[in-house]
């Protein structure tokens, strides 16, 4: 019965979830799937305030899309108070992609959907190899995370500079 509600070894493999915890009101194994975002930042290919950014960012594209997103520590104007949550997570996200160039928003926006990065680097240069269009999209996605990170003042000073 486990086996079914677990991730396949493919996942597994892949860095896709994390390993499996013990809870202490149950004794059922809970399966937590990592995203892309958080494999960089655990890789050290993206700095915390950029993870940061794109956890805010994917929770203003769910909140867009009309998931409930009112748990979120940000959910700020979209609370219980809030008449249209969706519409105001549709105007912060378009307040992101204004701060982007486009292919920044696009390679993010691909992400978010579910790409991998190979994919999105491929999608802007045409490549043979993995590695270049891996490099290629952590670019993109890395340099957007940057401006997003600064614009919603989630950069902090770090080692006497301005990060």
């Amino acid at each position: 019965m486990e086996d079914a509600l677990s991730p396949t070894r493919e996942q597994l493999r892949h860095d896709t979830y994390e390993p499996p915890r013990i809870d202490q009101q149950t004794s059922r194994r809970a399966w937590r799937k990592v995203t892309v975002f958080e494999n960089l930042h655990n890789r050290g290919e993206i700095e915390y305030f950029q993870l940061r950014a794109a956890e805010k960012l994917e929770m203003h594209w769910h909140g867009a899309q009309g998931a409930c997103v009112a748990f979120s520590e940000d959910s700020g104007a979209a609370g219980e108070d809030s008449e249209y949550p969706r519409t105001w997570h549709a105007q912060k996200l378009s307040q992101a992609q204004d701060q982007l160039r486009p292919r920044e928003w696009l390679a993010l926006q691909d992400i978010i959907m579910g790409a991998s990065l190979e994919d999105v680097g491929r999608k802007w240069r045409a490549v043979g190899r993995r590695e270049i269009a891996r490099a290629q999209a952590l670019v993109l996605v890395s340099e957007g995370l940057d401006v997003l990170g600064r614009y919603w003042g989630l950069a902090t000073k770090e080692k006497g500079r301005s990060v």
